[in-house]
């Protein structure tokens, strides 16, 4: 007796789509699709990178390992992502109109991003995730 699979529940748009006016860039890598948002409040961009169905119900934060952890999703159109806020991230070319970065003395001796190294990160999540996808198919 074979195990059904659960279907997962397909909504009209995904977080990319509902949050197009944030988007910065959309692409593919190593056969998965990537984006990166910029945050609507606060000055920092977050990398996603969407899962293939055939990855459905994987423990990302077990399976991959990509700056400050994956703190979104998987959603319901199998996005995942992880964001650069974190206290020692700096994003010195993006505005910062509540002066956010003064909260940690202005400090620069974290990582300083850009959409370039962002892009990078992200690529390195998609990789992560080819590479289970690989190893999840049938031999």
């Amino acid at each position: 007796m074979s195990q059904r699979r659960p279907e997962r529940r397909r909504v009209t748009k995904t977080i990319i789509e509902r949050h197009r006016q944030y988007l910065e860039a959309r692409w593919e890598h190593e056969g998965i699709e990537c984006a990166i948002l910029h945050h609507p409040r606060f000055p920092h961009c977050n990398g996603y990178a969407r899962l293939p169905d055939a990855l459905a119900g994987c423990d990302v934060e077990e399976l991959f390992e990509i700056h400050g952890g994956i703190n979104y999703g998987p959603d319901e159109e199998g996005w995942i992502g992880f964001d650069t806020a974190h206290a020692d991230d700096v994003w010195p070319d993006l505005p910062d109109p509540l002066e956010l970065r003064t909260g940690h003395g202005g400090c620069r001796c974290g990582t300083v991003w850009t959409i370039k190294k962002l892009s990078v990160e992200t690529n390195r999540l998609a990789k992560q995730v080819a590479l289970a996808l690989e190893a999840a198919a049938p031999q």
